[in-house]
C-alpha cells in the first residue's frame, strides 16, 4: 500500500497542536488535535462552524484533561492516511483527521466532540461525503491553508 502524505494544512495541525500542548504543559493529544482545527481557515473548522462548534464550545466541553490509550495521535494520523486513501486523495487533509476523530471512540477529542450534542454520526457521514466529492462550493474555495510554518506562533490554550 502506497503511503498518503499529509498536506500542508495537516502539517501546520499537527505543529499547532504540539504548540497548544506545550503551552499548556501536557502530553500531545487527540484533544490537542482538535483545538488546532481551529487555528486557521480548513475545511474541518467549516464543517465544525457549520455544527455549533467552535473553540470554546470544545474548551466548555473540557472538564478534566482525560487520559487517552497510549498512541492515540499516532493512531488518529494512520486513520486519517487510511480514510485518504481509501478516498483516492492524493493527500492527507483536515476533513480526513476529523473523520479518524469521529471514529475513534476511545480518543478524548471524540468525547470532547460527543459533548457538544452534535450527532457524531451526522458530523461523520457529512465529512466522508465530502471527501467522496460532494463538497459544497464554499468549501472547496477554502482550500489549502498555505505551506506549514517552521514554527507556529505561541498561543496559550487549555
Amino acid at each position: 500500500m502506497s503511503l498518503v502524505p499529509d498536506s500542508s494544512e495537516t502539517v501546520r495541525t499537527y505543529l499547532e497542536a504540539e504548540d497548544i500542548a506545550n503551552q499548556a504543559g501536557q502530553r500531545l493529544s487527540s484533544a490537542h488535535l482538535l483545538l488546532s482545527l481551529f487555528t486557521f481557515p480548513n475545511r474541518a473548522q467549516a464543517l465544525l462552524f457549520d455544527r455549533h462548534i467552535d473553540e470554546e464550545t470544545i474548551l466548555d466541553a473540557i472538564r478534566v484533561v482525560e487520559d487517552e490509550p497510549p498512541r492515540t495521535v499516532q493512531r488518529l494520523r494512520e486513520r486519517a492516511r487510511e480514510i485518504a486513501r481509501g478516498a483516492g486523495a492524493a493527500e492527507v487533509d483536515c476533513l480526513h483527521l476529523l473523520i479518524a476523530i469521529t471514529r475513534l471512540r476511545d480518543s478524548f477529542a471524540y468525547r470532547l466532540l460527543d459533548r457538544t450534542g452534535t450527532s457524531l454520526t451526522a458530523l461523520r457521514n457529512i465529512a466522508v461525503s465530502y471527501v467522496t466529492g460532494n463538497m459544497p462550493r464554499r468549501l472547496k474555495e477554502i482550500g489549502n491553508a498555505g505551506p506549514a510554518p517552521e514554527r507556529p506562533t505561541p498561543r496559550t490554550r487549555v
